[in-house]
């Protein structure tokens, strides 16, 4: 392979992995949307997965860190998971595990 056809091939994997986050971010957003949140932060997760494990997560699946606002103005932080085992960002699924908080652990009392 020459250089060109080496240049390429990074770029496109490289797209590849840009529309990959896009769209992964947007499930996530259409998810807070149906859920009544608004998403402040969605970074995604390359080694910590948080709560989600690596046997569980496939790679057409991403894991982010989020931040959101409920409807009414409660700010929560936790990881989202978008897509499904088999089939990845083709399904529309989001799993969302939120962080505790002392909050939380004060309403549950």
């Amino acid at each position: 392979m020459n250089t060109l056809s080496n240049f390429q091939f990074i770029l496109f994997f490289i797209a590849v992995i840009v529309v990959h986050i896009i769209w992964a971010k947007r499930r996530i957003r259409q998810w807070a949307s149906r859920n009544n949140y608004r998403i402040i932060k969605c970074n995604i997760c390359l080694v910590n997965l948080g709560p989600f494990s690596y046997f569980g997560t496939s790679g057409g699946q991403s894991v982010f860190k989020i931040e959101a606002v409920s409807v009414e103005g409660k700010t929560r932080t936790g990881y989202a998971r978008a897509g499904g085992f088999f089939f990845g960002l083709l399904r529309d699924r989001v799993e969302v595990k939120w962080d505790k908080s002392l909050l939380d652990e004060y309403e549950n009392v």
